[in-house]
């Protein structure tokens, strides 16, 4: 992979799809972006052969798999906070571990409140930018 040029990380919406340098960011990054609703930049921090498991006991990949579930939880309107718990880095790999908690409403105009554990998998690209490989939020 190409080191990305600026250009390429910014997503339709006008926000920034901050490329993650270090593990440690991933948690905030992916929340600033659900809170502004922006599925590119949610998107742009997913390897193409990224796993996610949008739902117990459920996983989709690839990105129009992944659109879907993403777009999923952003329809719930909601707003998402993100804790990280852990996160131990290899060379090329790192698993962080994390708390999210969502408020939003529901498809019958109910408020809604869900969260969990969570876990991720990340490899570094060749640019030395990181991106998640598997995404586990209901650990």
């Amino acid at each position: 992979m190409a080191a990305a040029s600026e250009s390429s990380w910014i997503s339709e919406r006008g926000g920034f799809a901050v490329p993650i340098q270090d593990p440690s960011q991933a948690h905030r990054a992916w929340g600033d972006a659900f809170n502004r609703g922006d599925i590119e930049a949610l998107l742009a921090l997913y390897a193409p052969d990224a796993i996610l498991v949008p739902e117990p006991g459920k996983q989709v990949s690839g990105k129009e798999g992944m659109r879907a579930a993403l777009e999923g939880f952003l329809s719930l309107k909601g707003t998402m906070t993100l804790e990280t718990r852990s996160v131990v880095a290899g060379d090329d790999i790192a698993l962080t571990r994390g708390r999210w908690a969502l408020r939003g409403t529901g498809a019958d105009g109910q408020p809604l409140e869900m969260g969990s554990d969570s876990a991720e998998v990340w490899r570094r690209q060749p640019d030395g930018t990181w991106l998640t490989i598997l995404d586990n939020p209901w650990t």
